[in-house]
C-alpha cells in the first residue's frame, strides 16, 4: 500500500510542477534550433532548448554529413563557425583548410553540444510537445508550452525549429503544404521540375516489370506540367554512414517484412550498367574510411 501511495504522489507532483520561465523557448533540436538557441544565449537571453528525441542536430547529424554547400561564398556567421569547429576536430588545418564540410555524425553532434554548453543553453531531450493541448495562449500571444511529461515552459519568445511544426500549428500560425507553382511568385525553379541535372536516372529506366505492371513506388498518375504546383510533400529516407574499416563495422539485420522487389526500380538496367545505382548512393569518402549512403536522395 505504501508503494502505491508513493506512485500516486509522484504523479501528482509531476503534474503540479511550477512552470519554468525563459526569455526564449526553442522547440526542436535541429541544426536550426541549436543555432537559434546559441545565438539567443550569446545575446544575453535565458534560453531552453526542448528536443523530443535523444539526439541533437537533426539532419546535420543524422546522416546528412556530405554537406550540400552549393556556393561556399554565401555561407557565413554561425553556420561557418560550426564547420570550422568540426574542422578543428579533424585537425584540418594540417591541410591548409579552415573548415570541414564532410564529417561523421557523432563529431557533428559533439560540436553542437559543445556550442550549447559554452553558451549556457539549458538542453532537455525527450521533451515532446503535448498533442492538441500543448500550447497556452492569451489572444494571439503564446504564453507557455507543455510537454508530454507535464513540464511547462513559459517564455517571452518561442521558436518552433522542429521539422514537423507542431508548436506552430497549435499556436494557430498560418501555413501551407506542398509547393507553389512557379507563376505564383515568379520563381523559375518553383513547382514541378521537368529535368534537373543529376536528379534523374542517368540512363533510361523502364517503370514496368517483366509483366508490364508498374514497379513499386512508381506514381501511376499523369506527369504534371513543369512549373505547376501541388500539395505533395518531400519524400523521406534513411541516411546511413557505412564504414570500409572491418574493425569499425557492425552488421545490420534483415528488417522484418523486407521485400527486395520493392526496390526493383534501383536495380541496374541492362545487366552491368552501374550508372543507375550511382544515382542512389554517394560513394565519396568520409573521415576514418566511412561512406555516406544517401538512398532516395534524388527522388
Amino acid at each position: 500500500m505504501k508503494f502505491v501511495i508513493f506512485l500516486f504522489t509522484g504523479f501528482a507532483f509531476l503534474g503540479g510542477a511550477q512552470p519554468q520561465s525563459y526569455d526564449l523557448v526553442v522547440y526542436g533540436g535541429t541544426a536550426g534550433g541549436i543555432i537559434t538557441a546559441v545565438r539567443g544565449a550569446r545575446e544575453g537571453l535565458s534560453v531552453v532548448l526542448l528536443e523530443p528525441g535523444n539526439h541533437l542536430g537533426g539532419m546535420a547529424t543524422g546522416g546528412l554529413s556530405r554537406t550540400d554547400f552549393g556556393k561556399k561564398e554565401v555561407l557565413g556567421g554561425d553556420a561557418v563557425e560550426f564547420y570550422w569547429r568540426v574542422g578543428r576536430k579533424y585537425e584540418i588545418g594540417r591541410y591548409a583548410q579552415d573548415v570541414a564540410w564532410f564529417y561523421e555524425p557523432k563529431v557533428g553532434e559533439q560540436v553542437f553540444r559543445e556550442m550549447l554548453d559554452q553558451a549556457k543553453v539549458r538542453v532537455l531531450t525527450r521533451h515532446r510537445l503535448r498533442e492538441k493541448t500543448g500550447v497556452t495562449k492569451s489572444g494571439a500571444k503564446v504564453l507557455s508550452v507543455t510537454m508530454d511529461n507535464g513540464a511547462t515552459f513559459e517564455g517571452k519568445m518561442f521558436a518552433d525549429c522542429s521539422y514537423e511544426g507542431d508548436l506552430m500549428a497549435q499556436a494557430g500560425v498560418e501555413y501551407t503544404v506542398g509547393r507553389e507553382p512557379s507563376a505564383q511568385y515568379g520563381e523559375s525553379l518553383a513547382g514541378v521540375r521537368d529535368r534537373t541535372p543529376l536528379h534523374q536516372f542517368l540512363v533510361r529506366v523502364s517503370p514496368l516489370d517483366a509483366n508490364g505492371k508498374l514497379l513499386p513506388e512508381v506514381d501511376p498518375g499523369i506527369k504534371a506540367p513543369a512549373g505547376s504546383g501541388d500539395k505533395k510533400v518531400q519524400t523521406y529516407n534513411f541516411r546511413m554512414i557505412l564504414s570500409e574499416d572491418p574493425a569499425n563495422q557492425t552488421p545490420y539485420p534483415r528488417p522484418p517484412g523486407y521485400d527486395p522487389k520493392r526496390y526493383e526500380l534501383f536495380a541496374p538496367a541492362g545487366g552491368d550498367d552501374a550508372e543507375v545505382g550511382a544515382c542512389a548512393c554517394d560513394e565519396r569518402g568520409m573521415p576514418h574510411r566511412e561512406d555516406p549512403e544517401q538512398e532516395g536522395r534524388h527522388q
